[in-house]
């Protein structure tokens, strides 16, 4: 997930693409409760309602977990020595499991399959061919007592800064289409906003193959969990693509009569577009598609290997989070009562049920409201546009707005990222954010190993928190 996440509070199958939209409910179906006949030739989505009436595998709510990034860890990993040093490491200092992200943004991958390319060097370093990196990561992590879980970046084919991946190379039709700052469409590739080169997630050739990667991954390597990373939409402002253009006028069901303004057109606020008058059935579409593709994945990882968590790492930053299609909430919470670009039916598409657990980048510099309200500072967050400010943008109130809309319908661990409080110059803060999410919740998703081996002292906090706040405390939430 190496991002410049949003930082801070201070800081197969193209034939296939038009019939995905039938695994969505069109928007007169969801109303009604009625269910459209979906092709045989797509995945049927299950129904909210037996998404939510299975019992969850779930994690133990005072799971401690450290994210280990793909390539910023390329190198210091990337031989077995290493790889065991680094996981006797981690087990030593508290950490109960470990997110062993096997496909970066680029979406390469670090095992071989038939799926996806393999990353094989990065940053000058060459890792062997002999290595099994995903089975060395599971077997040792276990072995030191410690779950391992696999994430994959899902919608992120390419890396801008080095024109690698899919989306450059094998899969250009993929790309996402941009409605670009000066009111264009372009693909993802021409626009230089952001490091990653999402692809359309409304695609089924693009789901299609996520999903036999997944599959491949899961059968085979068989890990305590998979993690969804970037399971989302690059930007409000995608995808406009001529595929995404059929699909949304199947699932409204009368064609769009001018694409891309009668959904929005660019303003001189890149944050505010116009809005047109299917602005809000349009970010429903959206989310309907994010959830129906999390339905698929869930089905295919318990298919492939019933015992795997099923889980996701999402930002915290619900208030901006539509912005990038995605719904993380429970169906029983209504955005619409709270946002003006919520419609009533956008609730049904909330996917916690779907989850074994949610890992929420709860980050933020600023730990408590005293300390928001002290530093007044503004939150910008990476590849999503709005720059909201909202009392919940510190750590302990976004802990409990969390909580209020996933509503109990999985775990939830709050999770840190470390190299934001040393950005801002406020390095203490890091400890006190920790001891605060294990106050709250007992549980923390600590990003990233590579921060953490950069800043010695704050593993020592890291140690000292973990000691300081045993397993099986009571907690709030």
């Amino acid at each position: 997930m190496l991002r410049s996440p949003l930082v801070l509070a201070v800081l197969a199958l193209g034939s296939l693409t038009l019939a995905l939209a039938a695994c969505s409910p069109s928007r007169s179906a969801t109303q009604s409760g009625s269910r459209p006949v979906a092709s045989p030739s797509v995945i049927p989505a299950s129904s909210p309602s037996a998404a939510g009436a299975r019992a969850p595998l779930g994690l133990p709510r005072d799971a401690r977990i450290l994210w280990l990034d793909a390539t910023a860890n390329f190198e210091r990993i990337g031989t077995r020595a290493g790889l065991v040093a680094m996981l006797a490491k981690t087990a030593d200092a508290g950490f109960t499991d470990v997110v062993i992200d096997v496909k970066p943004l680029s979406g390469e991958v670090l095992f071989a399959t038939d799926f996806a390319p393999r990353l094989r060097t990065f940053g000058g370093f060459t890792r062997a061919d002999t290595f099994d990196f995903v089975g060395v990561s599971i077997h040792e992590g276990r072995r030191l007592g410690m779950r391992v879980h696999l994430a994959a970046n899902t919608f992120s084919a390419g890396h801008k800064s080095f024109s690698t991946g899919p989306a450059y190379t094998t899969r250009p039709e993929w790309q996402t289409t941009l409605l670009a700052s000066d009111g264009t469409l372009k693909p993802t590739t021409a626009v230089a906003q952001g490091y990653s080169a999402f692809v359309n997630p409304a695609r089924a050739d693009v789901q299609a193959n996520e999903l036999a990667l997944v599959r491949d991954l899961v059968a085979r390597y068989q890990p305590d969990g998979f993690v969804i990373d970037r399971g989302r939409y690059d930007n409000l402002y995608s995808d406009f693509s001529p595929e995404s253009r059929a699909a949304f006028e199947a699932w409204l069901g009368r064609p769009v009569a001018n694409w891309p303004s009668d959904v929005m057109t660019r303003s001189s606020v890149p944050a505010a577009p116009n809005r047109g008058p299917l602005f809000k059935p349009w970010l429903e579409w959206r989310a309907s598609i994010i959830r129906g593709y999390f339905e698929r994945a869930r089905q295919t990882v318990k298919a492939a290997h019933p015992a795997t968590r099923f889980a996701v790492y999402v930002g915290a930053w619900y208030p901006a989070y539509y912005e990038v299609g995605v719904n993380w909430a429970s169906p029983d919470y209504d955005p619409s009562e709270d946002f003006d670009w919520a419609t009533p039916t956008y609730r049904t598409h909330g996917y916690a049920p779907l989850l074994d657990f949610m890992m929420t980048g709860n980050y933020y510099v600023e730990v408590t409201p005293a300390d928001l309200a002290a530093t007044n500072t503004q939150a910008r967050l990476d590849n999503v546009l709005s720059n909201v400010r909202d009392t919940v943008y510190n750590v302990e109130s976004s802990i409990r707005d969390v909580a209020r809309k996933v509503r109990g319908a999985t775990v939830v661990v709050p999770s840190l990222y470390v190299e934001q409080y040393k950005d801002a110059g406020k390095p203490e803060h890091y400890a006190r954010a920790l001891r605060k999410a294990l106050d709250m919740t007992g549980s923390v998703m600590v990003f990233d190993l590579v921060h953490l081996e950069r800043n010695p002292a704050l593993w020592e906090s890291t140690r000292a928190a973990l000691r300081d706040f045993p397993p099986g405390r009571a907690t709030p939430y």
